[in-house]
């Protein structure tokens, strides 16, 4: 482990239209989005060339994609090819992510539950998503971005966490950029009740090595 870690927050803000905000990051060949909707925001049918990764923190919708119908509720995710025509309808105060990319997901139409409470990591191909969910307690996972690849951290409620040792704080909604040498060790720094935030691992162009 070791080297000086830094951590910038990258993140901008737009208002889509009214009940929907956006906190967004683009950069080469991905868009990550962090949205808060309200109920009667319009979400209507649209589709995209790239494919998408959609995650529920809160709150819940129905969506509605390639004539089918789902209710994502917290912790729901889904992935969803290009070209797919989709839309939502708004039951409550929700606060999701989007992460958008160039190419198709693995499988085949909606995966549901990718992430969920069982199951903290999620991987394909360029990217991978950790949701790291203890408290101040638990040991530190170990993170290897490795050269050309951009580590993301995010929450959507004041977190603490620690790197290499080190203490950062996150603001809710904004999105951060990791940067150091080797491996990182990184671990939440607040009570377990209420901590969770979310680590994006992503490559610039090949495919991002197995966990170690």
């Amino acid at each position: 482990m070791s080297g000086q870690i830094t951590l910038k927050c990258v993140s901008r803000r737009r208002r889509i239209c009214h009940g929907f905000e956006q906190f967004y990051f683009i950069a080469e060949g991905y868009e990550l989005l962090l949205n808060e909707v309200h109920p009667g925001a319009v979400l209507g049918s649209h589709a995209h060339d790239f494919a998408q990764l959609g995650y529920c923190f809160e709150g819940s919708f129905t969506f509605k994609a390639a004539e089918a119908e789902y209710l994502i509720g917290q912790d729901d995710s889904y992935l969803l090819p290009g070209q797919v025509v989709h839309s939502a309808e708004i039951l409550d105060r929700i606060l999701t992510l989007d992460f958008k990319y160039p190419g198709s997901p693995v499988g085949q139409g909606l995966l549901l539950d990718v992430i969920g409470s069982t199951k903290r990591r999620f991987s394909a191909g360029r990217f991978r998503l950790h949701r790291v969910a203890e408290g101040s307690g638990a040991a530190a996972q170990v993170l290897r971005p490795g050269s050309g690849t951009d580590a993301l951290l995010f929450a959507v409620k004041p977190q603490g966490v620690r790197l290499n040792g080190s203490s950062f704080a996150l603001e809710p909604m904004q999105i951060y950029q990791l940067e150091g040498d080797g491996d990182i060790a990184i671990s939440s720094d607040g009570p377990e009740q209420s901590s969770e935030f979310m680590v994006l691992l992503v490559a610039a162009q090949q495919a991002l090595p197995a966990p170690g």
